[in-house]
């Protein structure tokens, strides 16, 4: 039982994107200041609403934002300890593919950003990995790998079907490339499982499952996970990526909600 999410920004958050109406066809508004911004990437006000959408699918950019975003403060959690990253969508777009839809990023520099997200900037050798996690986003929905070396295992999270990991060699490949000592082959050697989502209900709920379960499995090992409240639980992961410390626009949005809160209520 989760306990109730409380937060100053909470409800200025809700009320701002359905004032402005996000990606609604039917907003006409060129107003689409950036939200979060991490290492160079962007997710606009736009962007950001469609986490909070009833039927709308998570956009392309906020998973890519926050992938960066994550892996700032799992570095931050677990200094001198173990590493937990998580990779662009991009990369397990190209290996089920053969494409991907970053915008002006050969194939080649996907492979190569992918190893230099893994070397980390201080070129961290591969084997203090503790998780790596890969986004996939295949058929119009979410879903995840996350690969446990620690417990040498590849979980399966979808919250919709149950599959078989795809391609881990590929994995196993830029493993390789960052690390001259990692062995190819390890790989193969481990256990594929899949984790049990309860409370489910639509197949546009599994973006938002995905990063839940990337948030919380980062922190403590699980084998399950409970969907509850979906709205209260879409608007918490929006509020807590907004107000993250390593948000490089952290205070200019909070400034802008809580300046556009008091005028509204003067109105």
């Amino acid at each position: 039982m989760r306990s109730e999410y409380k937060h100053p920004l909470l409800k200025t958050i809700a009320e701002f994107v359905l004032h402005y109406g996000g990606l609604s066809p039917h907003n006409q508004s060129t107003f689409d200041p950036v939200v979060i911004r991490c290492y160079g990437e962007d997710a606009t006000f736009r962007v950001v609403s469609t986490v909070i959408s009833p039927i709308g699918l998570l956009h392309i950019k906020y998973v890519r934002v926050v992938a960066m975003m994550y892996g700032r403060v799992w570095a931050k959690w677990y200094e001198g300890r173990s590493r937990r990253i998580m990779l662009d969508h991009a990369f397990a777009q190209l290996v089920l593919t053969g494409s991907h839809d970053h915008e002006s990023v050969s194939p080649s520099d996907v492979i190569q950003r992918t190893v230099a997200r893994i070397q980390d900037k201080d070129r961290i050798p591969t084997y203090s990995l503790n998780m790596v996690f890969v986004p996939v986003y295949e058929g119009g929905r979410w879903w995840c790998l996350i690969f446990s070396f620690n417990r040498a295992e590849i979980m399966v999270v979808d919250a919709a079907f149950s599959k078989r990991a795809s391609d881990i060699h590929a994995m196993d490949l830029v493993l390789q490339q960052a690390d001259q000592t990692w062995q190819t082959g390890l790989m193969w050697g481990l256990t594929v499982t899949s984790m049990d989502i309860y409370g489910f209900n639509e197949w546009y709920e599994t973006d938002v499952v995905m990063l839940e379960v990337v948030k919380e499995y980062s922190d403590r090992l699980l084998q399950s996970y409970d969907v509850g409240g979906f709205a209260e639980q879409r608007l918490r992961l929006l509020c807590d990526d907004i107000t993250c410390e390593f948000n490089e626009v952290k205070h200019e949005t909070e400034a802008f909600l809580n300046s556009w809160r008091i005028r509204r209520s003067r109105n």
